[in-house]
């Protein structure tokens, strides 16, 4: 269709986000798709007079006109979750994204969910927010195990990332996944059948979600049919080898 497509990634920085947007602003963008980092900030307003050729990556805003694609953060934190207490696991490490970022916070409630469901409370001194990524998970996982060895038979992760970090404290510390601690990612990682063992984690329908986008774009694109739309994606649990019920 003669148009340039521009992908940016802020890494989880509102500034960076905020430079993002205002360079494809200067571009005149026909459709915008964005994954912001809460879609009641500032940086999502600067593309109010865009909000019907704007795709948004998270759950419906007040004020904000545009379309909406719910990713289903909240579900994927209460089957992460769930999932390890059933097993058994109720002395979780949960580690969280950015606290200011609205999917972690959504994933975060999930987790809650599941706890209620167990009749269970989170201990504060296990829970984490930071900026996701396998060092942050290996360096967590070690510091609450080395205050209180034994503490913990279960990692709640907020993304795959964690998880491998959680994968790499275990065998620092010559614990067995998932006998000694059960992990659940999230993301989906293709790479996770081949982890030792292959990781658990909550499956997002990427090519759902592409197909949405891409059908959002094109008829942007073409100027077909201007009406606002809100979807909803509902994660599922791929279940491998790094949970099994506690002994």
């Amino acid at each position: 269709h003669g148009y340039t497509t521009i992908v940016s990634s802020p890494h989880y920085s509102e500034e960076a986000e905020r430079n993002c947007i205002q360079s494809v602003l200067s571009r005149m963008p026909k459709a915008v798709i964005l994954s912001p980092a809460s879609p009641a900030s500032k940086n999502v307003k600067l593309l109010e007079e865009l909000y019907p050729n704007t795709l948004i990556l998270g759950e419906p805003t007040e004020g904000v006109k545009a379309n909406f694609l719910a990713l289903g953060n909240r579900h994927a934190g209460y089957i992460n979750a769930k999932h390890l207490l059933e097993n058994g696991r109720h002395n979780n490490l949960i580690m969280c994204g950015m606290k200011d970022y609205e999917s972690s916070l959504l994933f975060y409630q999930g987790v809650q969910d599941a706890y209620r469901e167990f009749g269970l409370t989170i201990d504060e001194n296990m829970l984490s927010w930071f900026r996701p990524n396998e060092t942050a998970g290996y360096e967590r996982f070690l510091e609450v195990w080395n205050a209180n060895p034994g503490c913990i038979d279960g990692a709640v992760c907020f993304c795959d990332s964690l998880a491998f970090g959680v994968y790499r404290a275990a065998r620092k510390l010559g614990l067995s996944i998932p006998e000694d601690i059960g992990v659940v990612g999230y993301d989906d990682n293709p790479t996770n059948d081949f982890t030792n063992p292959p990781l658990t984690s909550v499956h997002q329908p990427k090519d759902l979600l592409t197909q949405y986008c891409m059908e959002f774009a094109l008829k942007c694109l073409k100027n077909e049919d201007t009406a606002l739309r809100t979807w909803q994606l509902e994660p599922v649990l791929s279940q491998r080898n790094s949970v099994c019920p506690k002994k």
